[in-house]
């Protein structure tokens, strides 16, 4: 059945014949007609079943038409009432409707036309009411809902004005704060009072709720680390009155993956020391790696070129990440990563196969993380931080942005920890000849950006340089009394091939 024909239309006359021409006038008009000789019989149709229209002739005997629509105002308020007179009594006329609450008024004689138009409009408006009755049981059920999830909900949830002031918050924020709600809004009087945003402010959030509806965040509650959610509300025409917001305790996820990434990096550094102990000359060189990449890292996020790449867990991986740069040296002979003289051109070549063992062994460890993983971020950084910005690095030759930015980084880093850093071959040279060289090779070797960034915060190279000097030279130490095979030939081996390293050759251009 159509939503129309769920319609009703009650005729209401005690001229049978009349009642009979109101059925043929209207049985197409998509409403189910019902008739009744007298008020009584009306009532007692009505109490059987509600009409949606009314149509009452005034002259009946007994109840006269204005009282039966009157009574019918007070029993059943939700229908369309319609008068129908012969009468030119204004003063009748005007204190029935006003007293009936009548829809419209049909003068005798009439159009048939006329008869259907009133009707049909009696009914379109019984429609749209009934249909505004039904969103408004719904809205009024979602706000129960809404109500009882409020006043019930673990988190703590408020409702807040435009400006971000506080009107309402539940009992589980009362309980947060230790108080009674009213109190607790003394403590808290804003959505953002007394948070840690970590760099945001409210007019951000503000400017993303005005576009969106919507902003979501973690924030410091004094230790508590939580998810902020603020929603707008809105009245049906769509203007916003308020905000919704809930700040869920996510502190216990925190610590786990603070431990699940403390596990992680621990993997990292186990790993990354391999290549060490085959190579013990290095010292305190994956130490000074990581920082002098935090450094960088931390410089270029200030540059709007990377600022949309560069955050906080970007910064976090790569200094996690990169003391696996040169974990590739577990898979060459000794013969060749061992030997104090130069190499010659084919001992070269297995050299530069430290970069795709690398990859090959972190590929394998990590196939079942995922695409941004600190693992991911590491194979990255082994393969392709021996590539240079003009082309002509290993083992792709890659170019220019090409390269992915993190070994863009630890090429620079690596570079400077090779100059400045004392080997069995050589003495560490200055700051200021890495600085030169390296500015001299940036656009060839180095990504002019990353330079940039170096020559920025040269200040804080040395200051790490400085803080792991004692760890350099312990292990220069223990080096010294480790039964390995050195030559005690100093100076830098000579260049090799045409994939020898100019900036790196102090560290054997690997």
């Amino acid at each position: 059945m159509s939503q129309a024909a769920e319609l009703r239309v009650l005729l209401v006359d005690d001229e049978p014949l009349i009642l009979k021409s109101y059925r043929r006038i209207l049985q197409s008009i998509g409403a189910e007609i019902t008739v009744a000789d007298s008020p009584e019989h009306g009532l007692q149709a009505l109490r059987e079943r509600p009409a949606d229209v009314i149509v009452a002739d005034y002259r009946m005997p007994g109840m006269n038409g204005g009282e039966f629509l009157e009574r019918v105002r007070r029993e059943w308020p939700q229908t369309q009432r319609i008068l129908v007179t012969a009468s030119s009594d204004a003063q009748m006329i005007e204190d029935v409707m006003r007293r009936g609450g009548i829809f419209r008024l049909l003068l005798k004689p009439f159009e048939t036309q006329r008869l259907r138009e009133v009707i049909t409009a009696a009914l379109d408006q019984s429609r749209q009411q009934r249909d505004l009755r039904r969103h408004h049981a719904a809205r009024e059920l979602d706000l129960q809902t809404y109500r009882h999830t409020f006043a019930s909900a673990l988190d703590p949830m408020m409702i807040a004005d435009l400006d971000g002031n506080l009107l309402q918050v539940n009992d589980a924020f009362a309980q947060l704060y230790g108080v009674a709600r009213s109190e607790a809004l003394l403590c808290r009087p804003t959505l953002v009072s007394g948070l840690d945003l970590g760099g945001t402010d409210w007019p951000a959030i503000h400017a993303a709720l005005s576009r969106t509806g919507h902003w979501s965040g973690e924030v410091d509650n004094k230790g508590r680390i939580s998810l902020l959610s603020v929603s707008r509300i809105a009245d049906d025409a769509g203007v916003p009155y308020a905000y919704g917001a809930v700040e869920k305790d996510v502190s216990a996820r925190h610590r786990l993956e603070e431990q699940t990434r403390t596990a992680q990096y621990e993997v990292i550094l186990a790993l990354a020391r391999l290549a060490e102990y085959r190579d013990p000359e290095t010292g305190a060189h994956l130490d000074r790696i990581r920082n002098y990449c935090r450094v960088l890292a931390t410089q270029l996020a200030k540059n709007p070129h990377f600022a949309q790449v560069i955050d906080h867990a970007y910064i976090d991986g790569i200094y996690h990440s990169s003391p696996l740069h040169d974990i590739g040296k577990v898979g060459i002979p000794d013969a060749v990563l061992l030997k104090p003289q130069r190499l010659d051109a084919n001992e070269w070549q297995i050299m530069q196969r430290h970069t795709l063992i690398g990859a090959e062994v972190l590929s394998a460890a990590g196939r079942s993380l995922s695409e941004k993983s600190w693992l991911t971020l590491a194979l990255t950084i082994a393969q392709q931080h021996h590539e240079k910005w003009d082309g002509s690095g290993y083992p792709g030759r890659l170019r220019g942005t090409a390269i992915d930015l993190a070994a863009r980084i630890v090429a620079l880093a690596d570079a400077y920890d090779a100059i400045t850093s004392k080997r069995s071959y050589k003495e560490p040279l200055s700051h200021e000849t890495a600085r030169q060289r390296i500015v001299a090779d940036s656009g060839t070797h180095f990504d002019p950006e990353v330079v940039a960034a170096f020559v920025e915060v040269e200040h804080e190279f040395l200051l790490v340089r400085d803080r792991y000097a004692d760890a350099a030279e312990l292990s220069s130490q223990l080096d010294e009394a480790a039964p390995v095979r050195r030559s005690t030939t100093s100076g830098p081996p000579p260049h090799v091939g045409r994939g020898f390293d100019p900036v790196g050759d102090l560290a054997r251009g690997v």
